[in-house]
């Protein structure tokens, strides 16, 4: 039985051997009755070959070939159809209009040979790193002073949907998940809390979950047919999903220290829901099998303070509740994002004519 199968699986193998030789055999003779005038043999000859032959270059000069044989013959139609198989194969496929007959030019010139959109999926890594605003403490007499802010890595994953606006400018839409963290080392200052005023010291992190919607214009600088740079800014939204503090190390320093250690504690509450946001983004981007690759970065910087309050009265009410539920208050500040990631997306095509 084994010996059967592998005879088979020979003779299937040979089988595709010598039809794919026999093909591009017939490819060479289509081409030399092309040279030769004998253009009613080309069709029979290649319509039953082009699927053998093995390489994208291979079947585009066949299709090629059928495109200018049928607008010799003066069958339109079917040089329509072979137009559309060659486009279809390769999008990115080039006619040369100073070798190429009239016709070819003109058919070629009749069809959209651009994307009409692309979709995509990227993911990478991301950065939080508050933009300090300025201190902010509860009593008229208390003072505290931020010691230093520290990035920590997170990650996020979205999806794109891409609209050319012309051959240089487009817009995307790339809602995210992303999940981003900060550290922080703060010294407390809390007399209008404690008579003996003792000064505090707060180190933790915070972790923040938002889904993130941002709109970018973006402008392609084309290097060569697979390569090009992409520079872009824009705008959104994000919508504060949860965040919490973690790791969270708070020291008295009396003539005892005390030190109070939590992990996990909501925050969400006192931060805001939804963010607006601007952005800037640059983006080195290659084409390869008719897939986009690419690798971008991408700031976004908060336009609104990352604390929760309606007024600037209820800043004091604010601390207040935070001071209670935290031992401390947090500095007034935007938040910036760094993200670095890479993407793909995949053009849809629509060859209709102009």
């Amino acid at each position: 039985m084994k010996n059967i199968i592998l005879f088979i699986l020979f003779i299937s193998v040979s089988w595709s051997a010598i039809a794919q030789d026999n093909c591009e055999r017939a490819l060479i003779d289509a081409e030399n009755k092309y040279r030769s005038g004998e253009l009613y043999d080309i069709p029979d000859i290649l319509m039953n070959c082009v699927d053998e032959l093995q390489t994208t270059q291979e079947k585009q000069r066949a299709y090629r070939l059928l495109v200018l044989t049928y607008l010799n013959i003066n069958k339109e139609d079917d040089a329509k159809q072979a137009m559309l198989a060659m486009l279809r194969l390769n999008p990115d496929v080039e006619i040369n209009t100073e070798n190429s007959p009239v016709e070819l030019i003109e058919l070629y010139r009749q069809y959209r040979t651009e994307p009409i959109h692309y979709f995509g999926f990227y993911a990478g890594g991301s950065f939080a790193s508050p933009s300090f605003y300025r201190s902010f403490s509860a009593s008229p007499t208390g003072e505290r002073s931020a010691k230093s802010y520290l990035p920590l890595a997170g990650f996020h994953a979205g999806f794109s949907f891409t609209q050319p606006l012309s051959k240089s400018f487009f817009l995307t839409l790339a809602p995210s998940f992303v999940l981003s963290r900060y550290g922080f080392d703060l010294d407390i200052n809390t007399d209008a809390f404690d008579v003996l005023s003792p000064v505090q010291s707060v180190i933790g992190q915070e972790r923040i979950a938002a889904a993130r919607f941002p709109l970018l214009l973006d402008y392609k600088v084309r290097k060569s047919r697979f390569l090009s740079y992409h520079f872009g800014i824009g705008a959104g939204v994000s919508w504060n999903l949860s965040s919490e503090f973690r790791q969270l190390e708070r020291t008295n320093r009396r003539v005892f220290a005390e030190t109070i250690t939590a992990s996990g504690i909501s925050s969400t509450s006192y931060r805001q829901m939804i963010m607006p946001f601007a952005m800037a983004q640059f983006t080195v981007e290659y084409k390869f099998a008719g897939i986009y690759y690419g690798f971008y970065a991408h700031l976004q910087h908060d336009l609104q303070q990352f604390q929760h309050f309606e007024r600037p009265s209820d800043r004091f009410i604010n601390s207040m509740n935070m001071m209670e539920d935290f031992g401390f208050i947090d500095d007034d500040f935007f938040l910036a994002n760094l993200h670095l990631g890479v993407y793909l997306r995949k053009p849809v095509y629509k060859f209709l004519k102009k």
